[in-house]
């Protein structure tokens, strides 16, 4: 158990992709991360499942301000070159983020994010790369996927600026792109979670991932617009509200199968 913690200011060394998470679980399972501050740490998260972490419970964090600069490279997996460290393009720095391969049966509940540079909840595609940059060449091994993962009860607020023209969202189930050698987050529940005033959409599903139960969430002044054509998705108890600058969607559908 990791409890009452100030995890603050772990960043990586500026020029180099040493990692500055503020607290990671990595091929753990069973562990329980609790009212702990994490704040001001990068890149890549506040509190990362990373590694097959299963079954971890992540309760009632503040969560606040991680946004350190990335140095992008092969490495880092966004991009074949490396871009100069601090460009406001490469702060990939999420709240809370389940990375690949196989998070599964994690339970994220009751946190307050907020000033992530991207987006506040982030359930990555699963790949494991086999020392070739994922986003050139797709050499993967097919993994289990992020999946039934549980993601209620969080305030996920004022995330997603760092990158301008491309905010990050609250939640986001997030799509590498590409589809051959992946494997998306799938099956997963995400309810009673308000997400306000994030650079991207409320909620967030990437091209790929299904089986996806959203129920009783909340967003509203979230930035992102809906592409020409489509339309706010807002059924049942699920609400968005929102004014005409800063528009408010519940949920960006790229995908099919989900459940709102």
């Amino acid at each position: 158990m990791v409890r009452a913690v100030d995890a603050n200011h772990n960043v990586g060394p500026v020029g180099t992709q040493n990692l500055g998470d503020g607290i990671s679980i990595s091929a753990s399972n069973g562990n329980v991360v609790e009212m702990n501050t994490v704040a001001h740490n990068g890149p890549y998260s506040g509190i990362s499942l990373v590694d097959s972490s299963n079954n971890n419970r992540i309760l009632g964090n503040q969560v606040i301000d991680n946004n350190a600069e990335t140095l992008c490279s092969n490495l880092a997996g966004y991009g074949t070159t490396t871009v100069p460290y601090g460009s406001p393009t490469t702060n990939v720095d999420f709240g809370v983020s389940l990375e690949c391969p196989a998070a599964t049966h994690n339970v994220i509940a009751s946190n307050f994010i907020t000033g992530s540079g991207s987006d506040g909840i982030d359930v990555s595609a699963s790949c494991v790369p086999n020392g070739v940059n994922v986003f050139s060449v797709m050499a993967c091994t097919l993994t289990t996927p992020n999946e039934y993962n549980l993601i209620t009860n969080n305030v996920v607020d004022a995330n997603g600026f760092a990158k301008p023209g491309h905010g990050g969202s609250g939640i986001n189930l997030f799509a590498m792109g590409r589809t051959t050698g992946i494997l998306m987050p799938t099956n997963n529940t995400i309810d009673h979670n308000t997400d306000g005033n994030n650079g991207g959409y409320g909620f967030e599903i990437g091209m790929g991932s299904s089986g996806n139960t959203f129920a009783f969430d909340s967003a509203s002044g979230n930035t992102a617009t809906m592409p020409t054509g489509s339309a706010p998705r807002t059924p049942g108890p699920t609400t968005a509200s929102g004014h005409p600058a800063r528009r408010a969607w519940v949920v960006k559908l790229s995908t099919s199968g989900a459940h709102v």
